[in-house]
């Protein structure tokens, strides 16, 4: 016959004996590096005599001399402590999860609102910095070309007038040569021979020839008074 501590044990045996090393860690009877290298053991027991290396050492919990021997609802008693236990860890650490986002989302969204506040800003700066760069640089190109364009309409006129200087000093070429005497002269001699009058012919031959030499003196004269006003 096989003694008791040499038997297969169960998951309920494993969980009953975590159970009691986790209050006896409780209780100041184990450290943290203690109570996981005995966890360890227990959850890798395959006898009692194995499992019971987890427990050396130990008081019993409930009193009894022979640790072997359970009350009928320690087992269960000790595995809804477990649960419990664990069921309280789960739901501060989803407590405590839910906390750590909101702060998250919270400190993210604030995070947000001052990047976008400080984006404007430079934004709304940058363009009006543009719009007044834009505006000195128009007003100053339009003076620049307002004073080339008044620049070159003096230049213009000056070289203008300096081509046509004495062009007011002139008389008009139109003036110059008197009124058309000659043709007149021409047509009151050929009335005169076609209508016989020879008579009269003579008083136009003398009247051309003082038309002539008025013409010859009047040009002379002018061109006397050109050349003083030339003259430096």
């Amino acid at each position: 016959m096989i003694p008791g501590d040499d038997l297969r044990i169960g998951d309920a045996e494993r969980e009953a004996t975590m159970a009691a090393l986790r209050e006896h860690y409780a209780q100041g009877r184990l450290t943290h590096q203690e109570l996981d290298e005995r966890l360890g053991l227990a959850l890798t027991a395959r006898t009692g005599r194995e499992l019971a290396l987890a427990r050396e050492d130990l008081p019993d919990l409930y009193g009894a001399a022979d640790r072997t021997e359970r009350r009928p609802g320690d087992q269960a008693g000790w595995k809804a402590q477990w649960h419990g236990d664990r069921d309280a860890w789960r739901a501060q650490w989803h407590a405590d999860r839910d906390t750590w986002k909101a702060q998250w989302h919270g400190d993210r969204d604030a995070w947000r609102a001052q990047w976008k506040a400080q984006h404007h800003a430079a934004h709304a700066a940058w363009k009006a910095q543009w719009h007044a760069d834009r505006a000195a640089w128009k007003a100053q190109w339009k003076a620049q070309w307002h004073a080339d364009r008044d620049a070159w309409r003096a230049q213009w006129r000056a070289e203008r007038a300096a081509r046509h200087g004495h062009a007011g000093r002139h008389h008009h070429p139109a003036r110059r040569g008197g009124p058309p005497i000659v043709p007149l002269l021409l047509l009151a001699l050929f009335i005169a021979v076609v209508t016989g009058g020879f008579g009269i012919l003579k008083f136009v031959l003398l009247a051309w020839l003082v038309i002539g030499l008025f013409r010859m003196v009047h040009h002379r004269s002018h061109a006397r008074r050109i050349s003083r006003s030339g003259a430096p």
